[in-house]
C-alpha cells in the first residue's frame, strides 16, 4: 500500500469523530466457489470485495473518502478522497482530490463518461450543468480516476466553473489490478487535463483539453436552454480535435410540458471520429446524422403511455430503435404494465418485450410478477420469468425475495432481471442459457440512524460445466453471491 493510500485510510478512520453530520458505510462480499484467478494463483489478492464511503460536514467544508477491492485484488486497492469548501456569501465553491464532473450536457466533459452507450430519446431532454464536486464511487475513481482541483463562483451576471487535473489512469480502462500485467499497469498512463464553463441567461460556453501519451484532445461548445420563437429549447454544439483532425457533434430538442402530455423532439450527430474520451453521449446514439421523438402520456383514470423513436444514419448502415410502455392501476393497490423495445442494427433486428404486475394485498407487502420474450436475428430467441415479494414486518425490518427462470438461445438473446440492491443502489443482472436465479435480501435498522443489511443470489444453469470466463470462471452449474452492508449516520 502507497504513503498516499495510508494516509487516506488514516484518515478514514479519524474524521468521522470531528464531524458535525454525515454518513459512513461499510460493505463485505464474497463469491462462492472460489474463481480460477484464485485458484490457479493468477490473482495477488483473495475472493472478498469490500467497500467503505464516508460522507462528512465540516463546517464549510465537506469531505468523501472511498476504500474499495474487487475480487482477486489487494485490500484497499483503491483509496480516494476529495473536499469541498463553499462560501455561499460570495457565491464561492473550491474542490479538490478525486472528482466528479460535468460541463455542459457532457459533450465538452463528463467523468464518469458514457460515449459507448445509446441513451436514445426520453420526455425529459439532457440537463445542461456546470458540476464539479468529489468522486463518491469507486468506479468513478478506479479506471480513469480523474484527480485535480477546481473552483466556481459568480460575477454578475455571469457564472464561471474551472478545472484543471493531473491523471494516472490504466491504459486498459477497465480498473482491475489483480495479475502481474494489471498490477505493473496501474497507473502508468498520466493524462492532464483543463477545462472550463461560463453561463449567462440561456447561453454556456464551454471548453476541455487534455494530452496523454495515447494522443491529444480538446473540445470546445456552445448551448442554449431558454424559449425561442414560442418552444422551450435545449440544444449544444461542440468541435473536437484530435491530432490533426477535427470533427463536429452537436444535438438539440424542443420539448414542452402539457396538463396530461410531456414530449421532447430532437435532432442529433455523433460522429466515430469526434474525441469520446471524457466525453458522454446525452440523447440518441453516434452517427452521421440522426432524429428522434419521445412522450410521456397521461390521459387519466390510473393510466400511462410513455414512448420514443430513434433513428440514425451512418456510413455503413442505418441504426434504429423503437419503445412503448403502457401501464394501468386497475386498483389502488393493482397494477398492470406492458413494454416493448425493438432495435435495429446492422441489419440485424432484436426486440424485447414485457409484462409486468405488481400487488399490494396489506400494508408493507409488495407481490411483483414479470415475463419477458426476447428476439435477436431470425433464429435466436428467450424466455424469462420472475417474481418478487417485499414484506415490511414491524415497521422497521425488511424482507425481500425473488425467484428468476430462464431459457435463451444464446447471448444475443438474452433476458434481464431487476437486482435486489442494497437501499439507493439500482442494477440489474443479465441471463443467457438456461437456468433459474434466486436472491433474497434483508435489511433491519439497529437504532441512532443506522443499519445493517445483507443479500445474497443464487445462480444455476443446466447443461454447463462451469460460469463465467477467464479467471473470473467458476467450476460447476451453480454459484453464490452474498453480501454484508452497515451503515450509519453522523
Amino acid at each position: 500500500m502507497t504513503r498516499g493510500r495510508r494516509l487516506a485510510l488514516v484518515l478514514l478512520l479519524l474524521l468521522p469523530a470531528a464531524a458535525s453530520c454525515g454518513d459512513v458505510l461499510f460493505r463485505l462480499g464474497r463469491r462462492f466457489p472460489d474463481s480460477r484467478g484464485a485458484l490457479d494463483g493468477i490473482w495477488a489478492g483473495d475472493q472478498f470485495e469490500f467497500l467503505h464511503r464516508t460522507r462528512l460536514a465540516l463546517g464549510r467544508f465537506s469531505l468523501v473518502l472511498v476504500a474499495e477491492k474487487d475480487r482477486g485484488e489487494e485490500w484497499c486497492d483503491l483509496v480516494s478522497a476529495g473536499a469541498t469548501f463553499e462560501d455561499s456569501i460570495r457565491n464561492v465553491r473550491a474542490t479538490a482530490g478525486w472528482l466528479r464532473s460535468k460541463l455542459g450536457s457532457g459533450l465538452i466533459l463528463s467523468h464518469p463518461s458514457g460515449w459507448s452507450g445509446a441513451p436514445g430519446m426520453e420526455a425529459k431532454p439532457p440537463a445542461l450543468a456546470s458540476k464539479l464536486e468529489p468522486a463518491s464511487s469507486a468506479g468513478c475513481s478506479d479506471a480513469e480516476p480523474l484527480t485535480g482541483a477546481g473552483v466556481s463562483f459568480r460575477a454578475g451576471r455571469f457564472s464561471f466553473l474551472a478545472i484543471g487535473a493531473s491523471s494516472h489512469i490504466d491504459p486498459s480502462g477497465e480498473g482491475l489490478h489483480r495479475t502481474e500485467s494489471e498490477l505493473a499497469a496501474e497507473g502508468s498512463v498520466r493524462e492532464d487535463l483543463l477545462g472550463f464553463r461560463t453561463v449567462t441567461g440561456c447561453w454556456g460556453l464551454g471548453a476541455a483539453a487534455a494530452d496523454d501519451p495515447r494522443g491529444g484532445w480538446s473540445r470546445i461548445g456552445l448551448d442554449f436552454d431558454g424559449r425561442l420563437a414560442g418552444v422551450e429549447l435545449r440544444a449544444e454544439a461542440a468541435i473536437g480535435f484530435q491530432g490533426s483532425e477535427m470533427s463536429e457533434a452537436f444535438w438539440g430538442c424542443i420539448h414542452e410540458r402539457l396538463d396530461a402530455v410531456r414530449f421532447c423532439v430532437g435532432v442529433f450527430r455523433h460522429p466515430d471520429d469526434f474525441p469520446s474520451r471524457r466525453s458522454a453521449l446525452p440523447i440518441g446514439m453516434d452517427c452521421d446524422a440522426g432524429a428522434g421523438a419521445a412522450f410521456v402520456w397521461k390521459p387519466g383514470a390510473g393510466w400511462t403511455a410513455e414512448g420514443s423513436v430513434t433513428s440514425a444514419l451512418r456510413r455503413e448502415a442505418s441504426r434504429g430503435s423503437a419503445e412503448l410502455s403502457i401501464e394501468k392501476r386497475m386498483t389502488p393497490a393493482f397494477d398492470m404494465g406492458i413494454r416493448f423495445r425493438g432495435t435495429t442494427r446492422d441489419e440485424e433486428d432484436s426486440f424485447r418485450l414485457l409484462g409486468s404486475s405488481s400487488w399490494r394485498p396489506a400494508g408493507g407487502v409488495v407481490l411483483s410478477t414479470a415475463v419477458q420474450r426476447t428476439g435477436a436475428g431470425r433464429s435466436s430467441s428467450g424466455t424469462g420469468a420472475e417474481a418478487r415479494l417485499k414484506i415490511l414486518l414491524d415497521g422497521e425490518l425488511t424482507v425481500r425475495v425473488a425467484a428468476a427462470g430462464f431459457v435463451t438461445d444464446d447471448y444475443d438473446s438474452r433476458v434481464y432481471f431487476g437486482e435486489l440492491s442494497f437501499p439507493g443502489d439500482f442494477g440489474s443482472v443479465q441471463q443467457w442459457g438456461e437456468g433459474f436465479y434466486l436472491q433474497a435480501a434483508v435489511a433491519c435498522p439497529v437504532g441512532g440512524g443506522s443499519s445493517i443489511s445483507g443479500r445474497m443470489g443464487y445462480l444455476r444453469k443446466g447443461s454447463v460445466e462451469s460460469i463465467g470466463e477467464g479467471s473470473d470462471e467458476t467450476d460447476g452449474p451453480s454459484r453464490l453471491d452474498a453480501t454484508l452492508q452497515f451503515q450509519s449516520v453522523i
